[in-house]
């Protein structure tokens, strides 16, 4: 069970005051028995806090073992899952090949890819993609800058990135492609005609922007939103 195991992060007084912090402390809370955490979506959930601890350096304890466990022993379910899953193994020194070779199939017309196939593209999928295609250096010069041109292009001059067209900025969003963008910053992508071209180092800036405008620098805080994933990413 989770709460047996030793924790990413033990509480301490006045936790709440370090966002970081508070946020590992909360997850920490947050898994269930068989290394999962969430309640829906849980392989990207898991994997994302795998990442966010082992930016922290919060890699020997129970909790991070099962997590990573749940992830190399789980069947990934569509194509952000393998993508995760691909890099997971990656990054363990495992072969993901087949992995790989099965996003690759689903490829759009728009260069991105979408949650399964024939689904039309999204960010969230296509740049989950992008950094597993990285990681096993695939795709560098074929694929790969064709999905970065698709994200890119889906990030607005002021750094506003949207689910849908009806929806408000997302904060989770931003911070996540932020992030997630910055092994490519010295990239330049272009449309399959090369008449746009994009700098990745650009829009990192303008996520980078829409995200200071929207702090309260004094109280450190997100405007508009108290979440605390967004207020830790």
């Amino acid at each position: 069970h989770a709460e047996e195991l030793t924790p990413f992060l033990a509480y301490y007084t006045d936790i709440e005051k370090n966002a970081s912090d508070h946020a590992l402390y909360w997850l920490s809370r947050q898994q269930n028995p068989d290394g999962s955490f969430g309640d829906s979506n849980q392989y990207e959930t898991t994997a994302q806090v795998v990442w966010m601890a082992t930016t922290f350096g919060l890699t020997s304890n129970g909790q991070y073992t099962a997590a990573l466990n749940y992830l190399t022993s789980t069947v990934p379910q569509n194509n952000r899952e393998k993508a995760l899953k691909a890099r997971v193994l990656t990054g363990l020194g495992q072969s993901a090949q087949t992995l790989i070779d099965e996003i690759k199939t689903t490829k759009n017309t728009d260069g991105g890819y979408g949650l399964d196939a024939r689904y039309s593209s999204d960010v969230d999928t296509t740049m989950q993609v992008v950094l597993a295609f990285y990681a096993a250096n695939v795709e560098i010069q074929g694929a790969l800058p064709q999905a970065l041109f698709y994200v890119a292009n889906n990030i607005a001059n002021d750094g506003a990135m949207y689910y849908t067209k009806d929806s408000v900025a997302s904060f989770y969003l931003i911070n996540n492609t932020a992030r997630s963008l910055s092994p490519f910053q010295a990239f330049t992508v272009a449309s399959d005609d090369g008449k746009v071209q994009i700098t990745i180092q650009s829009k990192i800036t303008a996520l980078l922007n829409y995200l200071k405008a929207h702090t309260n620098s004094t109280e450190g805080v997100l405007i508009g939103s108290s979440d605390t994933i967004d207020v830790a990413m």
